[in-house]
């Protein structure tokens, strides 16, 4: 265990594959994850962005915060 705060960087992990890597990390330890491109990526360039983010992007945030909150545990509860 890492006796220090942390969470899992949504960085070098592919999108679909995003939601496994934060619960295996939740459930290792982590405290939550931080999410760019694993929420946002596939909308650069798109034609109307905002509605993409709609459709796609705030699912996404709330599955992977349905799973933070799950299986996070807070770093203060160690």
């Amino acid at each position: 265990m890492i006796p220090v705060p942390w969470v899992v960087l949504s960085q070098g992990v592919a999108r679909d594959d995003f939601p496994a890597a934060v619960r295996a990390a939740c459930r290792a330890g982590a405290s939550g994850m931080l999410a760019g491109r694993a929420i946002w990526s596939d909308l650069v360039g798109s034609a109307e962005p905002a509605a993409g983010l709609r459709a796609r992007s705030v699912p996404r945030l709330r599955r992977l915060a349905a799973i933070v909150d799950e299986h996070a545990r807070p770093w203060t509860a160690r």
